[in-house]
């Protein structure tokens, strides 16, 4: 043999051994050192757009470079064959199964392996507080509210919604209702549905950019201002404010009669000596009023 190539690579037909040839003629000289033994068994996930970086370990003869022989790394991440790191920042999601290779003098080893690559979505919101049903006279204030947090750096916003039944869930939006508090009507005696949508956005993550919670359902419960239930509104009792007096007609003397607020505060009460009945309605606030004689109630404007 003449102009032997002594490159020394390991040939699979032969484990053990170094090859050494000229093109035409081949010679084997057993190898001294011991073979590489991949020690890695598994390899940690990765995140789109998250710098990765993993060192891949063997025993045996150094040096030990190092190759993909089969498969391939998730896309964006690179085997460097000298350390044996892989690294990069991976850009798409997803499961990668692939075979790493370390050689040495002596001989190599083969391992298969896998990298799964994920996204991060923004993170769903966790209610802390759920909107509390309330029972509220005509007037009153019915101020529902709720809770909520993220812990991924996210911004969170508010979405209220009515429905007519019990369900958080195909409801009326309140297009007035973007925050954490929301103040129901209370003008109308009724029982009404209230739930509200919190959603978390966060931009700076890989995935969905938005996450949203649906709370529990609030119920408000209007009732009467007097707190009377079941009295109709009397026909022979009126009440009117003229020059700064409140006046009641359909009273007779020494009937008892009542004004409260429409939230049902007690204001006045006397007894009438005449008809009609008066008071002086100067310190009174703009809003309905109630008057109440006996089991006749009339409302009254001012």
């Amino acid at each position: 043999m003449n102009n032997i190539q002594t490159d020394g690579k390991t040939d699979a037909s032969n484990p053990g051994y170094l090859k050494y040839t000229d093109g035409t003629s081949t010679v084997w000289v057993k190898a001294t050192g011991t073979a590489p033994a991949i020690t890695t068994t598994s390899l940690p996930g990765g995140t789109v757009g998250v710098a990765y970086s993993q060192t891949l370990a063997a025993t045996g003869t150094t040096p030990i470079t190092w190759s993909i022989s089969a498969g391939s790394l998730p896309a964006g991440l690179s085997l460097n064959a000298t350390t044996g790191v892989i690294s990069g920042n991976p850009t798409t999601a997803g499961t990668s199964n692939f075979t790493v290779k370390a050689t040495n003098g002596t001989g190599d080893a083969t391992k298969a392996l896998s990298i799964t690559v994920a996204v991060v979505d923004a993170e769903t919101p966790t209610i802390i507080a759920q909107p509390q049903s309330v029972t509220v006279k005509t007037g009153g204030a019915a101020t529902l509210s709720v809770t909520a947090s993220v812990s991924d750096g996210g911004t969170l916003s508010y979405k209220w919604y009515s429905n007519t039944t019990k369900s958080a869930g195909g409801g009326t939006v309140i297009s007035s209702a973007t925050g954490n508090n929301y103040s129901s009507p209370t003008t109308t005696t009724g029982t009404y549905y209230y739930y509200v949508v919190v959603t978390n956005t966060n931009n700076g993550v890989t995935g969905a950019k938005t996450a949203t919670k649906t709370s529990a359902v609030a119920t408000v419960t209007v009732t009467d201002g007097t707190g009377i239930e079941n009295v109709s509104q009397a026909t022979g009792l009126k009440a009117w404010i003229e020059n700064g007096t409140l006046h009641v007609g359909g009273l007779t003397a020494g009937e008892k009669w009542s004004v409260y607020t429409i939230s049902g505060t007690l204001l006045h009460q006397g007894i009438a000596t005449g008809d009609p009945a008066t008071l002086n309605a100067t310190s009174l606030q703009r809003s309905v009023y109630i008057i109440k004689s006996e089991n006749k109630t009339v409302k009254v404007a001012y």
